[in-house]
């Protein structure tokens, strides 16, 4: 039977409601994405969405993009009797997995990598999920959180950002990752405080190089100069790129 072909109404009904549940709970939250994902057209997805049965070959792309096997959307869609296959039990639709967090997944990265970009994008969430709540608060109250004379200190603590310390964690810690074997046994946990006070106060930065010959980034704070002496480049060249990038994310939200 053709994809044209609508097939009995409750098994495509069953099928798109899968379909939907796991598209959305493995970030595909839209036919378009799905579509994207699929690499197919959105109509096509629509179409599905109505009552049209899927073809085999649509099949096999859904069974790869999403990691199902094959025989239970073969008997889901219509295309096959549950007894002429082997396994004909679907998974249940995964929890739910953000567009964002799907982009994470699928870059293929270095597990601690990964790892450090879904804590990183936590602490996004976990940081805009309050400045949501202050917002509502704030609106709701009577007084204006602008007038002739500013901003309110309410409004003044709503646009406080900590992007900045968020997305030098993570240049930080991957920095130490990849840095050679001899040096990870330092104490990243008291490297990664020490950044946290730094962060609050920077003006500039600069490469220097040491005695031993390794180029340093340096930071001139409110509080003084402060070489990361657990930031060493043997090429002044990656130091100034590491040191640009860092100043880069800092500065861009200040």
């Amino acid at each position: 039977m053709s994809e044209a072909s609508p097939g009995t109404p409750a098994i495509q009904n069953r099928f798109w409601l899968w379909l939907s549940q796991t598209a959305s709970g493995l970030g595909y939250p839209t036919d378009a994405s799905l579509a994207r994902a699929l690499e197919i057209s959105p109509s096509t997805v629509l179409r599905w969405r109505s009552g049209s049965r899927p073809t085999i070959r649509h099949l096999l792309r859904i069974s790869k993009t999403l990691g199902i096997k094959l025989e239970p959307l073969l008997v889901l869609s219509g295309h096959a009797p549950a007894d002429a296959v082997g396994d004909a039990e679907l998974p249940p639709p995964p929890q739910s997995v953000t567009p964002t967090e799907r982009i994470i997944l699928n870059a293929d990265l270095d597990p601690h990598l990964e790892l450090l970009m879904q804590a990183y994008w936590k602490s996004r969430i976990d940081e805009e999920r309050k400045r949501v709540q202050r917002m509502i608060k704030l609106l709701y109250e009577d007084s204006l959180p602008i007038t002739d004379r500013g901003f309110s200190l309410a409004l003044e603590e709503v646009l406080e950002s900590r992007l900045p310390a968020h997305v030098s964690r993570v240049i930080i810690d991957w920095v130490q990752y990849r840095k050679p074997l001899a040096s990870l046994d330092r104490r990243r946990g008291a490297i990664r405080d020490s950044f946290q006070t730094i962060l609050e106060s920077i003006e500039e930065g600069s490469v220097v190089q040491g005695d031993d010959g390794l180029f340093y980034l340096a930071l001139r704070t409110k509080a003084g100069a402060v070489r990361l002496d657990d930031m060493s480049f043997a090429d002044k060249i990656d130091a100034e790129k590491a040191l640009v990038a860092f100043l880069g994310v800092f500065k861009r939200d200040h």
